[in-house]
């Protein structure tokens, strides 16, 4: 399973968009304060955070981007 970090240009936001634990094909924002949001599909998981910086002012003239990694799998 993916989890998708946000980038601007090559610099983390510390933005991520993982799975649900329980609905998998459900996705959370996890914001770097460590909380996380409501579930959302994974294009308005992405959307929300996409806006949260650009409200933020983090956008401006730089780059975002998505880039997603593979999770390691939890022990169970």
């Amino acid at each position: 399973m993916a989890e998708w970090r946000l980038y601007l240009g090559t610099k983390s936001t510390g933005i991520v968009v993982r799975p649900d634990a329980r609905y998998p094909s459900m996705y959370r924002v996890h914001w770097p304060d460590a909380k996380s949001s409501e579930m959302a599909n994974l294009t308005r998981a992405k959307d929300a955070a996409w806006s949260w910086v650009a409200r933020q002012g983090g956008a401006q003239g730089r780059s975002l981007r998505w880039k997603a990694t593979e999770m390691r799998a939890r022990a169970a």
